[in-house]
């Protein structure tokens, strides 16, 4: 019934000493004979789940702190070891070891724990009852017998949260339990982090030094950092081998690195991509015992991370607490948010008047997170004096590198002009707060000789029924100068399925500039062109996108319902962004002048040299 088999008689056996330790001589003794975990960790689970009433239903959730299913899913284990504490049911927290030793005391203040916990320190309790997947829920009948594991609920997968769980896999078993009732799902498969556990490989010349670390130096280490969004460190030997089964797995199935462009079209300097090559060495390692090898030097494992747009600025990634574009020349932080433990977050809006009486031109703008771990994304746009108009400055999330814009380019901040702040959380499973800052760093105008705007193609009409799998979208403008994209960025909420930037030149041609095939939310990529390309006047800037609103999207917050364009979330979004400069530009020998590329078809912003704001919305959607 189960598909460990070979347990389950052990496995009686093993409860059963554990309520024999509780209870004295209401079992036969020699059921210790064939216990399961060595008895000193028995006797302390015993010791903490007894229940002077009667032998108690026992709920195992084996989980580990740094596992972003796992927190998540631990308030909701906590609420339910509360309820359940007076109804004969006892829930043991059993976490694994980790590198640093602090894997306990990290679960317990992490998330306020107060029930039972016990340190599984050498895997004994994975081992016997074969666990490879955090969090996982094992549920034992008060005569010690395995009748159900699994997952806590379907709420959580992998980059996929869902505003409530559909079934409710260890409260129906539990609940059956105590009513005496037959369990309907007796298994499920855990859903969260794969874990290593200790095993032998036939050793391969593959190294942690020479081999993987610059790998994942280059790959990884950018949001894997203390400090930084990645839930776990991969910065040292020890780290990476403690993840290294999660490590293949996310990368086999092509969710780390993240990037979604298509590779046949475009190229992109910020792309984050493994080889084939490099895939097999990860995987080799893996399967060879995850040899250490010879630290050559500190800076070994420490290879450069993923480049910035330019190379404009120097700066050391590594210190978390340090800017990626150097010292701001001005910041403006927001005020705190609390960011609650689990679900979803709306959109936080802050608007700053930097009082600035003169023209800035901007060279670089990074948005940074005082707990990066929360902040999905944000995203910083000008405001007119009068506020009735924006023009969007920058986006920045999760894995992406700050704006720099290429040398001698720069975007404006008009004199008056305010900045607003959008912020969009995320829970982690314990109670957060944040603060996060806009630096801006500056360039001298004298230097500028092209200035950077961004075009937005947005679709205010945007409404997707209800239960349409694959419902289109498509905007276009008509450039009227010859321009240099730049960058693109695409951005659709958790309804989206793909999206594409296509450019028909004045000769009829067709040119892919982007495609996205698999969106993904959680991810907010720009995407930075590695040379400009360039758009002869009269080309066509077509944006083209398709939304899954069908309840075959696990994404979908809500396959029944008509979806509408707006902010939150659950609402959804066409907005395609991209950046641009004029082809023939050179302000440092030509006086300024407002830019006539702004095309008529579409939703189109942009803020010219002079300051004015252009807006046009004569768009179409094509369902």
């Amino acid at each position: 019934m189960f598909r460990r088999d070979r347990n389950r008689t052990s496995v009686r056996s093993a409860i059963g000493v554990l309520v024999l330790v509780c209870l004295g001589n209401s079992f036969d003794s020699r059921a210790a004979d064939h216990q399961v975990l060595p008895g000193a960790l028995a006797d302390r689970i015993a010791s903490v789940t007894s229940d002077p009433s009667g032998a108690p239903i026992v709920v195992v959730f084996y989980a580990r702190p740094n596992c972003r299913i796992s927190a998540l899913q631990t308030p909701r284990v906590k609420q339910l070891a509360q309820q359940w504490r007076s109804r004969g049911v006892s829930v043991v927290a059993v976490i694994p070891p980790r590198p640093d030793g602090k894997a306990v005391e990290s679960f317990r203040v992490g998330h306020e724990w107060t029930d039972a916990i016990e340190h599984d320190v050498e895997f004994q309790f994975a081992e016997r009852f074969d666990c490879h997947v955090v969090p996982e829920v094992l549920v034992f009948d008060r005569q010690g017998r395995l009748r159900y594991r699994g997952a806590v609920n379907d709420r959580y997968q992998l980059g996929v949260q869902q505003p409530e769980a559909k079934h409710r896999y260890l409260v129906d078993a539990v609940e059956s339990l105590i009513e005496g009732q037959t369990i309907a799902i007796e298994q499920t498969e855990p859903i969260g982090c794969r874990l290593r556990r200790p095993r032998s490989g036939e050793a391969n010349r593959l190294t942690y030094f020479r081999d993987v670390a610059p790998i994942i130096g280059r790959h990884c280490q950018s949001c894997h950092q203390p400090g930084m969004s990645g839930p776990f460190a991969l910065t040292s030997y020890e780290e990476v081998v403690d993840w290294s089964e999660m490590i293949c797995e996310v990368v086999d199935q092509g969710l780390m690195p993240p990037w979604h462009a298509n590779p046949k079209y475009g190229d992109f300097s910020n792309a984050n991509v493994l080889s084939s090559q490099q895939k097999k060495i990860l995987k080799d390692w893996v399967a060879g015992g995850c040899v250490r090898g010879t630290q050559v030097s500190q800076s070994t494992s420490r290879q450069p991370l993923v480049r910035m747009e330019s190379d404009r600025w120097e700066s050391d990634r590594w210190e978390s607490d340090r800017w990626e574009i150097g010292e701001p020349d001005a910041v403006f932080t927001s005020a705190e948010f609390a960011v609650p433990a689990e679900g979803i977050v709306e959109y936080q809006y802050e608007v700053f008047d930097p009082g600035f009486k003169d023209e800035k031109w901007i060279a670089a703008v990074e948005i940074k997170a005082s707990n990066p771990a929360v902040l999905h994304h944000g995203a910083v746009n000008l405001v007119s004096p009068s506020g009735n108009s924006s023009i969007r400055l920058s986006g920045q999330a999760v894995g992406t590198p700050p704006s720099v814009y290429p040398l001698d380019t720069a975007k404006r901040l008009p004199p008056g002009w305010k900045l607003e702040l959008i912020r969009h959380y995320q829970a982690i499973g314990s109670e957060q707060t944040d603060r996060t800052s806009i630096g801006l760093k500056f360039i001298d105008r004298r230097d500028v000789k092209k200035e950077v705007e961004t075009i937005a193609m947005l679709d205010f009409t945007l409404m997707i029924p209800a239960g349409v799998e694959q419902h289109r979208v498509e905007m276009s403008t008509r450039v009227r100068e010859d321009l240099l994209l730049i960058s693109m960025y695409p951005h659709m909420h958790y309804r989206g399925r793909d999206f594409r930037y296509v450019a028909t030149y004045p000769d009829g041609r067709q040119q892919i500039l982007l495609d996205v095939p698999r969106w993904d939310f959680n991810w907010q990529h720009r995407y930075q062109l590695r040379e400009p390309v360039r758009l002869p006047a009269g080309t066509t800037l077509t944006a083209i996108a398709h939304y899954d609103n069908s309840s075959n999207n696990p994404f979908n917050p809500d396959p029944n319902a008509d979806v509408y364009y707006g902010p939150d979330s659950t609402d959804e979004m066409f907005n395609a962004f991209a950046d641009i400069v004029s082809a023939d530009q050179d302000m440092t020998s030509l006086k300024s002048r407002s830019l006539a590329w702004l095309g008529n078809n579409g939703v189109v912003m942009a803020a010219s040299i002079l300051g004015l704001l252009s807006f046009a919305f004569i768009g179409r959607r094509i369902a």
